[in-house]
């Protein structure tokens, strides 16, 4: 990544991208999906810049922005090593784990009762219903329609 200029993230779904911190690291100027708390947890102001998820023309338009401004481009670069430095040090992330680990050791959750067998069944989310006899395309049109609502 040290010899690039962006580093470009268009995912739908996420969980804490390493690639993501280690592209602010080198200070490749990130253009992410926004998927939120957790794109937007690693970006900052400044740091990189976020787009809606599935919007390819906001990404290449980001994209051509930052190669349209190179002070704009290094500015941003510098920020994005100095927030990856200060934010996501092996120290710090170890400390903050440790303080998890420590709460949870500390006020242990009480675990629920497990169900009989004969309760158990499939989530409503889970069960075939009517999307089932949606066409491909539509499903994924719907869910465009409804990550980006979810923003």
């Amino acid at each position: 990544m040290a010899e690039h200029d962006v580093f470009l993230l268009p995912s739908r779904f996420e969980g804490q991208s390493i690639a993501l911190v280690e592209a602010l690291a080198t200070g490749c100027v990130p253009v992410a999906s926004h998927i939120r708390n957790v794109t937007d947890f690693v970006i900052e102001p400044g740091t990189g810049f976020l787009f809606p998820v599935g919007d390819v023309r906001a990404a290449a338009g980001l994209v051509r922005a930052l190669d349209g401004d190179r002070g704009l481009l290094a500015r941003m670069s510098v920020a994005a090593r100095a927030s990856a430095t200060k934010r996501f040090r092996t120290d710090k992330m170890a400390a903050a784990y440790a303080e998890v680990i420590e709460g949870v050791m500390r006020r242990p959750r009480r675990i629920a009762t497990p169900l009989p067998r004969s309760a158990w069944c499939l989530p409503a989310g889970l069960r075939p219903g009517l999307r089932s006899l949606l066409p491909t395309g539509v499903k994924n049109r719907v869910r465009l329609v409804m990550e980006r609502l979810a923003l």
